[in-house]
Order: C-alpha cells, then sequence, then structure tokens
C-alpha cells in the first residue's frame, strides 16, 4: 500500500525517471535492429553456402543443406579426396543475382566468376523446412526453363546471361 501512495515531494523524482525511460526506450528503439527482410534470407543462404563450398568446408555447407543436397555435397567431396586441399580450393564471386522467392521455395539464377575470371550461370534452389531455409539439389533442366520463363514474364528488364 505503501507504493501506491505518492509523497508530493517525490513527484519531480517519479516525472525525471519517467523521461529516463521514455528517452532510454527511444535509444534502445533506435539501435535494435531492422526487422530482416524475408526475402533476402534465402540470398544471404546462398553467399555463406557458396562460401562454405569454396573452402572446402563441406562439413559445414551440409548443415545448410537438404537431404538430397547433402547426399550430393558427400559425392563431390569423395570425388576431391584424392586431390591436394588447395588445389580445390575456389573463389567465386556473384556478379548478378536474380531470385523469385516463395513461401517456402527460393530459386535463384546467377551470373558467377570463378578465380579465371570464367563467367557463368548457375542455378539454386533454397527450401524453407521447420521456419529456416536449407539449400536444395540443383534443378533439372525443365526446372531451369520453367524459371527462366517466369522470371522473364515477372521481370521483363532481367537481362539474360546465355
Amino acid at each position: 500500500m505503501k507504493i501506491l501512495l505518492l509523497r508530493l515531494h517525490e513527484l519531480p523524482k517519479l516525472r525525471f525517471s519517467g523521461l529516463a525511460c521514455v528517452l532510454a526506450g527511444g535509444v534502445l528503439q533506435a539501435c535494435a535492429p531492422e526487422k530482416p527482410d524475408p526475402q533476402s534470407a534465402p540470398r544471404e543462404l546462398l553467399q555463406h553456402y557458396l562460401e562454405m563450398v569454396d573452402e572446402n568446408r563441406y562439413e559445414r555447407a551440409r548443415e545448410l543443406s537438404t537431404p538430397a543436397e547433402r547426399a550430393r555435397l558427400r559425392e563431390v567431396e569423395t570425388l576431391l579426396a584424392g586431390e591436394p586441399a588447395d588445389s580445390s580450393l575456389l573463389n567465386t564471386e556473384i556478379l548478378d543475382m536474380n531470385c523469385i522467392t516463395g513461401r517456402d521455395t527460393a530459386i535463384c539464377r546467377c551470373l558467377l566468376q570463378d578465380q579465371y575470371a570464367e563467367a557463368y550461370v548457375q542455378y539454386f534452389r533454397m527450401l524453407k523446412l521447420r521456419q529456416a531455409w536449407y539449400m536444395d539439389a540443383p534443378l533439372s533442366e525443365w526446372e531451369i526453363e520453367q524459371f527462366d520463363r517466369r522470371l522473364s514474364t515477372e521481370n521483363p528488364q532481367t537481362e539474360s546471361y546465355e
């Protein structure tokens, strides 16, 4: 009951602490990170995944992958097992990325450049499973054609890399 009863001389203290709370709340709100764009999550995953593969960190890349992609990565790792470790390190740069993101699937067409300055196009699919995005196995030729048609319809100014 004492807490509810305020003495008149304590009122200035209360005003000051209330103002401090409002100011502190404003500062915290201004410093709080913005909510991430759900469309950027697949793009960030793709960039991180490519870094892991470039650095031969297949165990980490598998953690970012669906079961189908994990199996493919194991095959790649087995093929490269006999090679000197530094000979299979890559340096892939993403020159351009066009993605279509749905509720649980994202497909990106990337213009990539390797360490020899060779540019090439590669397609990637990400699936959202249990509220997180994962890399999936490569697209089939038919899926690539469908994606290119949809991308050119939805975004007519998109360049063709072919």
